[in-house]
């Protein structure tokens, strides 16, 4: 259930005023405001108990009045104390006696006091209708002096009720005379001077350093810095102390300090979900980051997606790495129908298309190719080809003589066998004839008859 507030200003004559009747400062005239603990305004009818006592906190009332108010849109209301008894005691208010009002909204605990005061002509006026506490009459002895007394009394009495706006401040309190619109009140001084303060609230807003706030509360500073400071015992109250938030003054930057060694964490559903550690390092799903940033999930995946208006903002959108729940594999996923880039330099060096074909040095790899080099490519290992029998395992698009190449097969066969076949026949050799697949000779003996031209031809 909220908790219902009141804030009351008094002390100033369009807030609080005294009405007198035949009695000295039997009504009294109050207006206040009632919120929630949000600060929303409340409508309604609420039932309002008002109580006088002698201090500021405990004791008994000495006087306590009742009334059902009707609250209008911003929660307001205004109520003559004493109009359901039979006034306010006149004697509550002698010079110098202090009493506080406690208000209390149906049937919660009641709000802190606040100080019900008197100025001086107020007192005056009170003082002037008796004599050392009884009645001017009493000391009248015939009807014309009494009648003379009591006119004389009433004529001083307006002309000072006329005069000066009766209002309900301290006995040595003078109210201010002058005020702004939505601006509370403050005392200038230990005699009850008024003036203006720094806070001000209109339509259930607070402002502070304006006297129109635009949103529930608002803080202004026409000229320095538009800071609050938050401060506790363990941090020091001095201006290095706490944290800080707001704009410095001829910035527009918003600006959140913590001046302390220590970390600046944000929660929602009263569990840490972000910490700028004291040394810069931010942790997400983690109070003690490791590293400048750290993403940490103890049950779900720990994945960053990156989404744009292009891609769309869903769950299947955009672009993700991280590592999936109970998964240590580092992946970098593009769900969308388009590439991977990599850059280096501002230029692209390889990249993934979304048919899974590789291209290094090359933005477009060859859609035949699962691998596709621009550029020179080189290997401090072996090429090692599966691909069964029968299927080349390696295919030469160019006809330039690749030097140092060795390979163990020749047209399927082995280097040996290739060696005896490879020699059709000798010109200039008298003796030998073609050789056949059952041929293994290893030496062919020959006569030179003169010079000897080697010759190859179609095999026979």
């Amino acid at each position: 259930m909220k908790r219902l507030l009141i804030t009351t200003i008094l002390c100033v004559p369009y807030a609080v005023s005294a009405t007198f009747a035949q009695m000295p400062l039997r009504l009294i005239s109050f207006r206040g405001l009632v919120t929630d603990v949000e600060g929303h305004a409340r409508s309604g009818i609420v039932g309002l108990t008002f109580a006088i006592y002698e201090d500021a906190v405990g004791g008994a009332p000495l006087w306590l009045e009742t009334h059902n108010v009707a609250l209008d849109v911003e929660g307001r209301y205004q109520v003559i104390l004493g109009t359901t008894t039979d006034g306010v005691p006149s004697d509550f208010f002698t010079r110098g006696a202090a009493r506080w009002l406690g208000v209390q909204v149906n049937s919660e605990a009641e709000l802190p006091r606040v100080q019900i005061l008197s100025v001086p002509y107020a007192v005056v006026a009170s003082e002037a209708l008796t004599l050392a506490g009884r009645k001017a009459e009493e000391f009248a002895l015939l009807d014309s002096v009494r009648d003379t007394v009591r006119q004389e009394v009433k004529t001083q009495t307006e002309e000072m009720q006329g005069s000066h706006p009766v209002a309900a401040t301290t006995s040595t309190a003078v109210a201010a005379t002058t005020s702004t619109a939505n601006v509370i009140p403050k005392y200038l001084d230990t005699n009850g001077t008024l003036t203006d303060s720094s806070l001000a609230e209109s339509g259930g807003r607070v402002g502070i350093g304006t006297s129109n706030p635009s949103y529930l509360t608002q803080v202004h500073s026409a000229g320095g810095h538009a800071l609050i400071q938050l401060t506790n015992a363990a941090t020091g109250s001095g201006p290095a102390d706490g944290a800080y938030f707001g704009v410095l003054n001829g910035e527009k930057i918003f600006r959140l300090y913590n001046l302390e060694d220590a970390s600046i964490s944000f929660y929602t559903n009263n569990v840490t979900r972000m910490t700028i550690g004291a040394t810069g390092k931010i942790g997400i799903g983690t109070a003690a980051p490791n590293y400048l940033t750290q993403l940490h999930s103890d049950s779900g995946h720990a994945l960053l997606q990156l989404t744009s208006g292009t891609t769309g903002g869903t769950a299947v959108d955009g672009v993700y790495f991280g590592v999936l729940a109970g998964d240590p594999t580092f992946r970098i996923m593009n769900q969308e129908n388009a590439a991977i880039d990599l850059f280096t330099n501002g230029a692209p060096r390889m990249t993934i298309t979304a048919a899974g074909k590789v291209g290094i040095g090359t933005a477009s790899p060859s859609p035949s190719s699962l691998l596709h080099v621009a550029g020179n490519a080189t290997v401090d290992g072996q090429f090692v080809s599966t691909v069964p029998t029968g299927t080349p395992p390696l295919a030469v698009n160019s006809t330039t003589q690749v030097a140092n190449l060795n390979a163990s097969l020749l047209g399927g066969m082995s280097a040996d066998a290739a060696r005896t076949r490879g020699i059709v026949y000798l010109g200039g050799c008298d003796t030998c004839s073609p050789l056949a697949d059952s041929d293994d000779q290893k030496t062919i003996y020959f006569n030179v008859v003169g010079p000897m031209t080697i010759q190859s031809g179609p095999e026979q």
